[in-house]
């Protein structure tokens, strides 16, 4: 057991030829819920990919505003595999310095340029399970804040 308390795994060493490419269980707390999360360290390139699935409300995922020097990606879909048009959500995404508000409530992909501020994200309404995937073609996660970039532009 390590630390706190979990069981640390151990990496299986894969023997076959192309087993190094499969990543399992690339588990991590991220948000308020646990994460499917793999970045360039497993992958062997520039890209960070986090999944989570959400069942009921949560406030202010991905935390204050903030903008980044890389494109990502954000998508919201249901949760039914059976049924992928099947979305039982409303979520808030705040775009821009002005915190301009989308409300989603369909399976929808963000393109976030670099530097463009974004969040709070509020999962308002969960009536059925949805998925959040970030994609980030990068290959380390860096952010700044809009509050403390503001501040900075006006002392200049």
């Amino acid at each position: 057991m390590d630390e706190k308390g979990e069981e640390a795994k151990e990496e299986a060493k894969d023997e076959t030829k192309y087993g190094k490419y499969l990543i399992k269980d690339p588990y991590i707390k991220f948000y308020q819920t646990e994460s499917f999360t793999v970045a360039p360290d497993k992958l062997g390139c520039d890209c960070i990919i986090t999944s989570q699935g959400f069942t009921e409300p949560v406030e202010n995922v991905g935390k204050e505003p903030h903008k980044h020097d890389f494109h990502q990606i954000l998508c919201f879909v249901g949760g039914d595999p059976a049924n992928i048009r099947d979305f039982g959500a409303e979520i808030e995404v705040y775009l821009g310095e002005e915190q301009e508000k989308h409300v989603i409530t369909t399976n929808t992909a963000i393109t976030i340029p670099p530097g463009l501020y974004h969040c709070p994200i509020n999962f308002v309404k969960v009536d059925k399970p949805v998925v959040f995937l970030e994609v980030m073609l990068v290959d380390e996660y860096t952010s700044k804040a809009m509050k403390d970039e503001l501040e900075k532009e006006t002392k200049e």
